[in-house]
């Protein structure tokens, strides 16, 4: 996973109009939309699954959970959302979202683990801000 994550920072392709920022146009369930995705786009392409995967509403195996919790976990973590609207914007319930991130602060504790953790925060915070300051 580590040795993927600093293409990640050179920019990725994105739903273009879209944010999650209140500064554009956009309704809530569009922002929301537009985070979950960019979070979802991120990790797939970090851990080299299809994004499809992380969509689906059933749990799937071990590497899909890791990846629906990474996603989690970012969106709280970058963007300061509290479990419940995390929750929202991956239609969970906040219990979810609350041990998706202990589960994902838990495996921090390893270094390489860590460190791919704050590659993927850096590559979802660029992304997002590239996307805020467009017109």
């Amino acid at each position: 996973m580590a040795a993927q994550l600093p293409k990640l920072e050179q920019g990725i392709d994105l739903t273009p109009g879209i944010t999650c920022f209140a500064n554009q146009p956009a309704s809530l369930r569009l922002r929301r939309q537009a985070l979950r995705r960019h979070a979802e786009l991120i990790v797939s392409r970090a851990l080299g699954i299809r994004v499809q995967l992380l969509e689906l509403d059933m749990r799937g195996a071990a590497h899909v959970v890791l990846a629906r919790q990474l996603s989690m976990y970012l969106v709280h973590v970058c963007c300061g959302l509290n479990y419940a609207e995390v929750g929202r914007v991956f239609n969970r319930d906040r219990t979810t979202a609350a041990y998706a991130t202990a589960q994902i602060e838990e495996r921090r504790e390893s270094g390489s683990f860590d460190h791919a953790v704050d590659s993927l925060e850096r590559a979802l915070r660029s992304s997002l801000r590239r996307f805020d300051d467009q017109p």
